[in-house]
């Protein structure tokens, strides 16, 4: 409605000479309107970078000052450049006449069109001058299981196992001195660090988790669009865990266990952050990812229902068995990659600051503590809420290593400390450790 009451004002004075829209500064925005659509929002995505408060404040916070003034400073060199673009560009583009030179004017847009489109295919350009890719590219290696962590597991199972995660610190089943790490794929990037802090308390460390199926108590954690023939592995995988739980603890090697899981994508059934496989808008089906009830009726499946039985089941077992059990609550999400919204930038500070002695990029390596806190509370109060009635299960809140009361940390003493919008790396789980083993160690 707003488009056609517009429409119909402008062309209300369309045959009046000395019109508002016939002269003047509301004319020229018209002529230039082309290039300020093609830069504004451009500069709204590189001011982000100035200050993040352009995704942060924005959308949390409508009310913020330097989000209002950073926008008219985006609005005013908008037209700057538009003004530029149109003289420069569009307008002697539209004067030529010489076919060859609109031939080739057009082959050079073709190549730089395919050049944009290659870059954001791969989420920028990571081999440039301003970065040290090789120790860049450290921060993102992903360990793959261990010979030593399979092989303890396949004494214990007897076969071979199903998990998609699975690491140790030692494969000798006589030690009786293990904590076990249970989880998803936020377990797994856990247990570099971990490993290495518990290893010097004289304790071993094993992980057993799966990608994308968390092992709350007998349940499995799939995508609603599964094939329900492939349902038969993913119980596997979750039985096995509970098999290894049950020998570990009968035989009095187990001290303690850890289970580290994105507890929120379960939750709701899908994920807020803007990457998140879970967060497909045009997926007709509500739930994304579900416990295996929803394939014994759909139509009546409550998924944070179901996902809050599982959850107090999972504590129950570890409740009966006299385990101390430590439920943590996840590293704060982002919402944006990080590998392109927040290190290139970084690494591009070092060499301006280099070069020009100052920071250009503001607010790259963090964001606002209440930004994560708004998202969050709710979740953690559900799980809080629940853990009260189970003395035996613990709560360790990642976001107490990961934020003070100001913000939430990307880049820490400049480390890398997230693999995307949501997992740690390898740098990450060795500055978090720390704070863990201090949870469940100290007395």
């Amino acid at each position: 409605m707003v488009d056609i009451f517009t429409f119909f004002i402008i062309f209300s004075f369309v045959n009046k000479e000395n019109s508002l829209f016939s002269k003047g500064f509301i004319w020229y925005s018209g002529v230039i309107s082309y290039s300020l659509y093609l830069w504004h929002h451009v500069l709204l995505s590189f001011a982000n970078f100035l200050d993040n408060s352009i995704y942060t404040k924005i959308y949390l916070s409508p009310n913020n000052f330097a989000s209002f003034y950073l926008n008219i400073n985006v609005l005013l060199l908008s037209y700057v450049l538009s003004h530029l673009t149109y003289k420069f560009i569009e307008f002697p583009f539209r004067r030529v006449k010489n076919f060859k030179k609109v031939i080739f004017l057009l082959f050079l847009s073709f190549i730089l069109i395919e050049i944009a489109a290659y870059i954001d295919k791969k989420r920028g350009l990571f081999k440039r001058f301003h970065i040290d890719f090789e120790n860049y590219a450290k921060n993102f290696c992903v360990v793959q299981n261990e010979k030593t962590g399979l092989n303890l597991v396949k004494k214990i199972l007897k076969s071979d196992p199903v998990n998609d995660g699975i690491k140790a610190t030692t494969d000798d089943l006589n030690q009786n001195n293990f904590i076990i790490l249970i989880g998803d794929s936020h377990a797994f990037m856990l247990y570099e660090g971990l490993a290495n802090y518990i290893k010097k308390l004289n304790y071993n460390l094993l992980l057993v988790s799966n990608s994308g199926n968390a092992p709350f108590y007998k349940d499995i954690l799939v995508s609603s669009s599964v094939n329900k023939k492939d349902l038969e592995k993913y119980f596997k995988q979750v039985y096995d865990i509970y098999k290894i739980l049950d020998y570990m603890i009968r035989n009095k090697k187990v001290k303690k266990v850890i289970f580290c899981c994105r507890f929120i994508a379960y939750y709701m059934s899908n994920d807020y952050g803007i990457y998140s496989k879970f967060s497909n808008k045009n997926d007709s089906n509500k739930y994304q990812i579900v416990f295996s009830d929803y394939f014994k009726d759909p139509v009546n499946y409550n998924q944070k229902e179901v996902f809050k039985k599982r959850l107090k089941d999972t504590f129950e077992y570890f409740s009966l068995r006299d385990i101390d059990f430590y439920f943590v609550l996840d590293i704060p999400n982002l919402g944006f990659e990080p590998k392109v919204y927040s290190y290139q930038f970084f690494e591009l500070n070092k060499a301006l600051k280099k070069i020009i002695g100052i920071n250009v990029f503001n607010y790259i390596d963090k964001i606002y503590y209440q930004d994560y806190y708004k998202r969050q509370y709710i979740y953690n109060k559900f799980i809080l809420n629940i853990a009260k009635g189970y003395p035996k299960v613990k709560i360790i809140d990642l976001s107490k290593a990961m934020c003070d009361k100001n913000y939430c940390y990307i880049i820490k003493d400049g480390n890398y400390l997230y693999l995307d919008d949501d997992h740690l790396n390898i740098t990450g789980s060795y500055y978090v450790a720390p704070f863990i083993v201090k949870n469940i160690l100290e007395k």
